[in-house]
């Protein structure tokens, strides 16, 4: 319940920033951050500096 009256605020606070050009609650955001993959050069990185990396 109260995530949802944050995600709801966040969403609110969002609209009236952009005059309307952004709507995303704060659980949008989260989700589409954390279905990015991370520091994806981070592996050659590693196997360049003598690491095996799985």
């Amino acid at each position: 319940m109260q995530l949802e009256r944050y995600d709801n605020e966040v969403r609110q606070y969002y609209r009236t920033r952009t005059d309307g050009n952004k709507e995303m609650s704060w659980l949008e955001q989260v989700t589409a951050t954390l279905n990015k993959e991370a520091r994806p050069f981070m592996k050659d990185f590693i196997n360049t500096k003598g690491f095996s990396v799985k």
